[in-house]
């Protein structure tokens, strides 16, 4: 058993940076790309909630931070 077997991997695609670099603009480059891709790929699966260790998705447009 792999963890892939427990887990859907997601791979980023030239669109999703061109996407992303947008909403890094967007936020006046205050979110790292990495948490810019991360959003780009919750909008293309309709997902709006996640969890995260850090606060850099707290106030994001369409996005509803769970607490761990």
């Amino acid at each position: 058993m792999t963890i892939k077997d427990n887990f859907t991997i997601h791979e980023e695609s030239i669109g999703i940076y061109d996407l992303a670099f947008k909403t890094q603009l967007k936020y006046h480059g205050k979110l790292g790309f990495a948490d810019c891709i991360i959003i780009e790929i919750m909008k293309k699966l309709n997902i709006s909630q996640i969890t995260s260790f850090d606060d850099h998705f707290d106030g994001k447009e369409g996005i509803i931070p769970v607490s761990l």
